[in-house]
């Protein structure tokens, strides 16, 4: 075994330069530099990046879609043990390193860059390990933009650029299964919504973050042109549970319930970031003693930030500035939102990620287990909106927090009487048993669809009747 004297690339303490192996500092806009998403979200908000970064100076690459090939790959340095979403994403940065990466490249490897609390937590110490394993010059792994690294020394504007991109890719990925379902002729909508997403990506990326709401109600407009044989109201809804590894899953259960006729609100990749980026703000709300309530009220944060001969001052300062971006990102999701529901296509009942941890903080405590509480509240507050016919929760088997909320969220449902199953995935694609248990779930679902339905029916009759008799 030779002796680890390899120097991994590395951000400068002054975030405007990135020092090579041989301690070069070099301009993050220099051609050398390339940042890659290891993460292959969505086919859209992929277009959407790669023009943001374009008209920044920025070089990038998108890794392929996530598969079971690149799990594969990843057992070249990964036991499988690790947190799940890092296998498949380490699979997709070696994919990278072969046969994409070029020789006098520095390459920044896009991962969760995160103090935890879940395994993701170790990724920073792990990935970092895997770069001198595999003694690789020149490689930045994660390279998460955030707060700690002045994202990526780009700054605030550019990591709204890449989040707002992603609520934008979340819009569209809804809308595609509504419009799949709802269009006259599917196969010319298709056509229409790929043209059209493609233009909103152009025009927003081209003008930046200003240009995303013009680009947005252009969208709709061309969305709303497009002939419909049903509304979205004619169809049953699922509401999917599930942390960052459901993400993966997303273009099979696009498939799958178009194919049953049923509406899916798939878990939004926005709100995988905001559970990230929330988790500084929780540790420092459990310092205090605070409850969920607390942790993401901007108020309670100041307050702690003020406390400038506390040791920990900074990271209070940090916590503040983490929870009025959460905030920034909820109201910026509901504007978008706003904007795209008049294309008639938006199904989903929004609730933000502080809604969530709050809701699920009352039934399992918010500072033990943050995704799961989260997936309990998402769950709790989709059976209160009264909107969502069954659910179902997907985990990968070797995720902790995934299997404890799988658990509450299962005992959730049957208390409320709300159809509900959990799905166990140990690589990527459905099961015959995972649809097996969609095909009973869906079969309830059009049910309480059919039930919910006529009770909407008959309580606007007896609305209708008591306005003619108020009227007479």
């Amino acid at each position: 075994m030779p002796t680890m004297t390899l120097q991994p690339a590395e951000i400068d303490k002054n975030f405007k330069y990135i020092r090579d192996s041989d301690g070069n500092r070099i301009p993050f806009n220099d051609p050398r530099v390339v940042h890659v998403w290891t993460v292959n979200y969505n086919r859209h908000c992929n277009s959407l990046l790669q023009h943001i970064y374009k008209r920044r100076g920025l070089q990038l690459r998108i890794s392929a879609e996530p598969s079971n090939h690149l799990i594969r790959k990843s057992k070249q340095v990964c036991s499988g043990k690790e947190c799940p979403a890092l296998n498949p994403l380490m699979g997709a940065a070696l994919q990278d390193m072969k046969h994409q990466r070029k020789p006098d490249e520095i390459t920044l490897y896009y991962g969760l860059d995160c103090i935890g609390p879940c395994p993701s937590g170790a990724w920073p110490l792990t990935c970092d390990a895997y770069v001198k394993k595999l003694q690789i010059r020149n490689v930045f792994f994660p390279g998460s933009p955030a707060l700690h690294n002045n994202y990526l020394g780009q700054g605030i504007r550019y990591s709204w650029e890449l989040f707002c991109a992603i609520v934008i890719g979340d819009i569209l990925a809804e809308a595609e299964v509504a419009l799949r379902l709802t269009a006259t002729d599917p196969t010319e909508a298709m056509r229409l919504f790929d043209e059209e997403s493609e233009l909103l990506c152009q025009r927003a990326g081209k003008k930046g973050l200003m240009g995303f709401e013009g680009a947005l109600r252009k969208w709709a407009r061309a969305m709303a042109r497009i002939p419909r044989r049903e509304t979205i109201d004619a169809f049953p809804r699922l509401v999917m549970i599930s942390g960052g590894n459901g993400l993966l899953l997303h273009r099979f259960f696009i498939d799958y319930f178009v194919e049953q006729q049923i509406l899916v609100k798939l878990n939004p990749m926005a709100d995988f970031i905001s559970h990230i980026d929330s988790d500084l703000t929780r540790l420092v709300a459990y310092q205090a003693a605070q409850k969920a309530s607390k942790q993401h009220a901007i108020g309670s944060r100041i307050l702690a930030a003020l406390s400038l001969f506390d040791g920990s001052g900074w990271e209070k300062r940090k916590a503040l500035l983490n929870v009025i971006n959460a905030k920034a990102g909820d109201i910026s999701i509901r504007r978008y939102r706003r904007i795209a529901r008049k294309s008639r296509l938006l199904f989903a009942h929004h609730a933000s990620f502080a809604e969530q941890s709050t809701t699920g903080d009352s039934i399992c405590p918010d500072q033990l287990m943050l995704e799961a509480t989260a997936n309990l509240g998402l769950l709790q507050l989709s059976i209160n909106s009264g909107q969502y016919d069954a659910g179902f929760h997907s985990n990968s088997f070797n995720c902790f927090h995934g299997v404890i909320g799988q658990a509450l969220c299962k005992d959730l449902a049957g208390r409320n009487n709300f159809p509900f199953v959990v799905l166990e995935f140990d690589e990527i694609g459905l099961t015959a048993q995972n649809r097996t248990l969609l095909e009973t779930l869906c079969a309830k679902a059009k049910k309480n669809f059919a039930r919910r339905k006529s009770t909407v029916s008959a309580v606007e009759l007896s609305n209708r009747k008591l306005k003619v008799e108020q009227e007479a």
